[in-house]
C-alpha cells in the first residue's frame, strides 16, 4: 500500500509557522558561531528565515552538490533583516488593540493556544537582532509587555509561558534595566509573575506535568531556568527539582524519551525534549545532566539526519506532522550550529538542509487551512489556497 504523504496533513496555520521559525532556539539564544568554523554561514544559521537559495538538501550517503551560487554574508544579513522588518511591521500594524484582543490578524485567526506567545517571542528576537526598539511606530518592549498581559488573561500556559519568558530575556537579564519590565506597573508585574508560574502545569509535589505528555517536562525546565536567570523564580530547590525530573529519561544511558509511559511513544518530541534539557542544564551549570543527555543527542541527531526528507521535512511520523516538521529542521540546525559536537554532517550540508524548509515557510503566496475531521488514522486534513 502506498504511503500517505504526512506533509498534506497539518494543524498549524502559516502565521504560527512564521513566528515560530523566527523565534526558534537558535534565535532565542542569539548564538554566535565560532568564526573560524562558521565563516560566512554565521548569519545564515543565526536567523530563522532566509530568502535565498543555497543548495539542494542531501543525505550523508549522497555526494554533496556544488553551491548554486555564492552568497556573501552581508547580502544574507540585509535580505533577512529587510524581510523580517517588513513582515513583523505589517503584522504589528494590523493589531489595533490587545484589550479587547483582535479575533484575526490579516484575516488569520488569532485565538490559537500559542498564537500570541509565538508572536511576542518573534518581536523580541527581532529587537535583539536588529537593535531596533521601535517597529511600525510602536515601542517593541511595550508591545511585548501588553501581549504578556493578554496571555495572562487568556490563561496561557506551557509554550505560551516559554515564549513569553524568552521574549522578556531578549531585553536583558537585569530586570532593573529591562525595558519590558520597566514599562509595566507593579500590578502588571504581578500579573506577569503569575503568568510565568510553572506550577500552572507542573506539580512540584508529584514531579509530574498535569495531564500532559512527559515531553512537557522539558518545557517546564526551560521556563523555570529562564525565570530563575531573570530573578522571577527565587526557589533554587524548585528549579533543581524540575531539571532533575526532566533529565530522568536520559539517566543510565537512556537514548529516546518515552513521553507516554508505559505505552511507548517516540517521535519528534524526543529530539526536542533532549534539546530542551540540554539548554536548561547549560543555563544552570548542571554538568552532570549535560553528561547524561550527551549520548542521547548524538544518537538522535544521527537518526534525524538519516531520515530527513529531500525537501528538509524533518519527521515523517508521529505527532505534529506538517508545518512543524519543517520548523523542526530550522530549530535543529540552529542548535547544531551552536553545538558542533552533535553535528551528524558538516555545517555546509546542514545549511543546505536548513535552506529548503525556510524557503517553503517564507513563501508569501499560500495559505494553509485545516479541517479537523478525524479519520481512522487520527489525522487532520488540510489544503492550500493560492
Amino acid at each position: 500500500m502506498a504511503a500517505r504523504d504526512p506533509r498534506n496533513h497539518t494543524k498549524h496555520h502559516e502565521t504560527r509557522a512564521f513566528v515560530r521559525a523566527v523565534s526558534g532556539d537558535f534565535v532565542d539564544r542569539a548564538f554566535r558561531l565560532n568564526q573560524t568554523m562558521a565563516g560566512s554561514l554565521t548569519i545564515l544559521l543565526a536567523l530563522a528565515l532566509l530568502l535565498v537559495l543555497i543548495t539542494p538538501v542531501f543525505s550523508k550517503a549522497q555526494t554533496p552538490p556544488s553551491l548554486s551560487r555564492d552568497i556573501k554574508s552581508t547580502e544574507l544579513d540585509k535580505e533577512v533583516r529587510d524581510f523580517l522588518q517588513k513582515e513583523l511591521a505589517l503584522h504589528l500594524a494590523d493589531i489595533k488593540s490587545y484589550d479587547p484582543q483582535p479575533a484575526k490578524v490579516f484575516g488569520a485567526g488569532a485565538t490559537g493556544e500559542y498564537t500570541w506567545g509565538t508572536f511576542m517571542n518573534a518581536l523580541g528576537a527581532y529587537a535583539a537582532l536588529s537593535k531596533n526598539q521601535r517597529l511600525a511606530d510602536r515601542d517593541v518592549a511595550r508591545e511585548i509587555g501588553k501581549i504578556g498581559l493578554l496571555e495572562y488573561r487568556l490563561g496561557g500556559t506551557r509554550f505560551s509561558q516559554l515564549y513569553a519568558v524568552s521574549a522578556l530575556r531578549f531585553f536583558g537579564q537585569d530586570l532593573n534595566s529591562n525595558p519590558v519590565w520597566q514599562g509595566l506597573s507593579e500590578e502588571e508585574r504581578q500579573a506577569w509573575r503569575k503568568f510565568l508560574d510553572v506550577s500552572a502545569f507542573y506539580d512540584p509535589k508529584t514531579q509530574q506535568v498535569i495531564n500532559l505528555p512527559e515531553n512537557y517536562l522539558g518545557v517546564a525546565a526551560r521556563i523555570a531556568a529562564t525565570s530563575y536567570q531573570l530573578g522571577l523564580l527565587k526557589d533554587r530547590a524548585l528549579l533543581e527539582s524540575v531539571i532533575e525530573r526532566a533529565a530522568r529519561p536520559f539517566n543510565n544511558g537512556g537514548i529516546f524519551s518515552d513521553d507516554a509511559p508505559p505505552t511507548g511513544r517516540f517521535d519528534r518530541y524526543s529530539n526536542e525534549y533532549a534539546r530542551f534539557v540540554w539548554l536548561t542544564a547549560e543555563a544552570t551549570g548542571r554538568q552532570d545532566i549535560l553528561d547524561a543527555v550527551r549520548p542521547s543527542l548524538k544518537e538522535q541527531m544521527r537518526l534525524w539526519w538519516d531520515l530527513i526528507l529531500p525537501d528538509g521535512y524533518g519527521y515523517a511520523w508521529g505527532r505534529s506532522m506538517g508545518v512543524v516538521s519543517y520548523e523542526d529542521t530550522l530549530e535543529i540546525v540552529g542548535f547544531l550550529a551552536r553545538h558542533p559536537e552533535f553535528r551528524p554532517a558538516p555545517l555546509q550540508q546542514l545549511a543546505s538542509a536548513y535552506n529548503r524548509p525556510q524557503a517553503f515557510l517564507a513563501k508569501p503566496d499560500w495559505r494553509t487551512h485545516c479541517s479537523w475531521k478525524r479519520s481512522s488514522a487520527r489525522t487532520s486534513r488540510c489544503f492550500r489556497r493560492r
